[in-house]
């Protein structure tokens, strides 16, 4: 063999055979491990006497209620039809959040917050527009 060729059954840099040595600093278990107890198989894990701490309602994982989406719609097809189809923008986003519903529990939920901004938006439109007219036809001489 030449002599700028490792043998393999040597391993890399002419070490002992089987290749690789300790890890630098020390054995594996030296640094790991230290201030974090392991606890047996079984045990567990939080303390005994509190209780695990639970979910408050609107977690991550669970998608937002149908009522709250059907409600949604409902009032944005109701202000679509009376402002003249401006708050077509809330029923979008209904359609989007009701689609999203079971595979993106954050998206939906983010939608129908964004449906309910826009219905807010156009019902107070509603109001400012039907006090304009009660106070046009109270003034009327």
């Amino acid at each position: 063999m030449s002599a700028q060729w490792t043998d393999p059954q040597q391993g890399y840099g002419n070490g002992p055979a089987g290749g690789y040595g300790p890890p630098p600093g020390g054995p594996a278990d030296a640094a790991w491990g230290q201030g974090h107890p392991q606890t047996p198989y079984g045990a567990p894990s939080y303390p005994p006497g509190y209780p695990w701490p639970s979910p408050g309602p609107g977690t991550a994982g669970e998608p937002p209620s149908t009522g709250g989406l059907i409600g949604a719609m409902v009032v944005a097809v109701i202000t679509m039809l009376i402002c003249q189809g401006t708050n077509v923008i809330g029923v979008i986003m209904v359609a989007l959040a009701l689609g999203k519903r079971t595979t993106s529990p954050d998206e939906a939920r983010k939608f129908t917050k964004y449906a309910w901004i826009s219905n807010g938006i156009h019902l107070g439109l509603i109001l400012i527009g039907a006090a304009f007219f009660a106070s046009a036809i109270a003034t009327d001489t």
